[in-house]
């Protein structure tokens, strides 16, 4: 979070964070990643959308950015970078704002498009932002273990029928 926002670390990084977050950290700089500015309204001071606290009529959340990428990375992925459900010649534009969620597990979850999905509804019910992209960096685990991060693009309207049911299925459970 401090990373992203600018900020220094005056008391320092313990050895093993500093090892995991550096690949992370690296993606950030080389991608010109620029987190989201947000105003919530006239008059009061803006704040980026690092760890973005968001409370929606049904659901809330804490998503770990929203942002843009000046240097389009997502050019030179490979195939399995994307999820699959878009057309990759209607890809993101260096203005397209990302919904980025860091894991930092062994192994991608099919539930992860979802949760981005679910910020990027929050996005726009809490500050009226459209976000089209979700990117899942992982960072694996076992420091020694290569590659140190895998990113996965999704787009996210494709998941809108998924979280619909979801929710349907849900709410049939708490109401």
């Amino acid at each position: 979070e401090a990373f992203l926002k600018g900020e220094t670390f005056s008391e320092g990084v313990p050895e093993y964070q500093a090892k995991v977050f550096a690949p992370v950290a690296q993606f950030y700089k080389e991608s010109g990643y620029q987190p989201l500015e947000i105003k919530p309204s006239e008059g009061s001071p803006s704040y980026l959308g690092v760890e973005l606290k968001m409370t929606g009529k049904e659901f809330g959340g804490t998503l770990d950015g929203a942002g843009t990428f000046s240097k389009p990375f997502w050019e030179k992925q490979r195939k399995t970078f994307w999820d699959g459900k878009h057309n990759p010649g209607e890809g993101p534009t260096t203005d397209s704002v990302w919904i980025e969620d860091l894991k930092i597990k062994s192994k991608l979850d099919v539930l992860h498009p979802l949760q981005l999905y679910g910020y990027s509804l929050l996005l726009k019910e809490c500050y009226g932002i459209d976000a089209l992209w979700g990117l899942i960096i992982r960072r694996e685990k076992k420091i020694d273990k290569t590659p140190e991060i895998q990113l996965k693009g999704y787009y996210l309207p494709a998941y809108a029928e998924a979280w619909n049911a979801s929710m349907l299925m849900w709410r049939f459970l708490n109401d």
